[in-house]
C-alpha cells in the first residue's frame, strides 16, 4: 500500500461525514468473481467489472477472507465505468470505480480496501480536514480522512474530498441546528400557550359561575331587604293605629 500526499483543508468545526457514492454512479446487480473483479449482467451482455488503480497480492487464505469480507458488504454494488472494452461477442470489461453498501446506509470505494486489507496495493489519498469525522465501513477517521464522497446527514448533501468547501458545510451545519434549536422552542412554546389559552378559558368559565352566583346572592339580598322594609312598614302602621284609639 501507498499513501498520498496530504492535502490541507481549511479547518472546521466537529462535523461526521458518512463515506458515499458520487450521484452519477450506475446501480449494477454485480457479484464478486474474485478479489479485485465483479460479474454483472447487463444488456443480454456478460460484463466484468475490474476496480481501477487495485491489485491484490495476497495467498489463498487472504483471498477467501477477502471474498467473504465483499460477500457480505457488496449487497448494492454501483459503478463509475472509466473505460469499457469489448471482449468477445457478448462479453465486456469495464474499468470502473466500485462502490459496495450492505445496507445502504453508507458506501464503501473498493479503492479503499488497503485500510482494511493489507493483501491490497493501492493509493489512498487522505486529506487534511481538522475537526471533522469520516464514518466509513473500513473505519472512522478523524482529522486526516480519506479522499472521496461523502454524505453530509444533516444537510443530506452530497459532496467529494478534497474540492468541497468544508467550511461552508460547517456554516450550513450551524444553521441547520439553529433551526431545529427555534423548531423546538417554537414547538414548546405552542405548547405552552395552548396550556396557557386552556387554563385563561377555565379561569374565565370560573369567572363568570362567580359573577352569576354574585349576582343572584345581590338580588337574593335586595328581596330580603325589600320584604324587611315592607313588614316594619306595617308594623308601624298597626302600631300607630293601635295607639290612636
Amino acid at each position: 500500500m501507498r499513501w498520498a500526499w496530504l492535502i490541507p483543508l481549511l479547518a472546521v468545526p466537529a462535523l461526521a461525514y458518512v463515506s458515499w457514492l458520487p450521484p452519477y454512479a450506475r446501480l449494477v446487480q454485480a457479484y464478486p468473481m474474485n478479489a479485485t473483479c465483479f460479474t454483472a449482467y447487463v444488456n443480454n451482455s456478460v460484463v466484468y467489472i475490474e476496480q481501477a488503480g487495485l491489485t491484490f497480492n495476497g495467498s489463498s487464505a487472504e483471498a477467501q477472507a477477502i471474498m467473504q469480507y465483499l460477500y457480505s458488504q457488496c449487497r448494492y454494488v454501483a459503478v463509475d465505468v472509466l473505460n469499457a472494452t469489448q471482449v468477445s461477442e457478448s462479453g465486456w470489461l469495464w474499468l470502473a470505480d466500485v462502490y459496495c453498501s450492505s445496507d445502504g446506509s453508507m458506501w464503501l470505494p473498493l479503492r479503499w480496501l488497503p485500510l482494511r486489507f493489507a493483501a491490497y496495493i493501492g493509493n489512498v489519498e487522505f486529506v487534511n480536514a481538522s475537526n471533522a469525522t469520516a464514518e466509513t465501513p473500513v473505519g472512522t477517521f478523524t482529522g486526516y480522512i480519506p479522499a472521496g464522497w461523502y454524505l453530509d446527514p444533516a444537510t443530506k448533501t452530497v459532496f467529494q474530498v478534497p474540492g468541497a468547501n468544508l467550511t461552508l458545510l460547517a456554516y450550513v451545519d450551524r444553521l441547520s441546528a439553529q433551526i431545529k434549536a427555534l423548531e423546538a422552542e417554537l414547538e414548546g412554546a405552542g405548547a405552552n400557550a395552548s396550556r396557557a389559552a386552556s387554563l385563561v378559558a377555565q379561569l374565565e368559565a370560573q369567572t363568570a359561575s362567580l359573577d352569576a352566583q354574585r349576582r343572584a346572592l345581590e338580588e337574593a339580598l335586595r328581596q330580603r331587604e325589600s320584604e324587611l322594609a315592607a313588614l316594619q312598614a306595617n308594623l308601624r302602621a298597626a302600631y300607630r293605629r293601635r295607639t290612636n284609639r
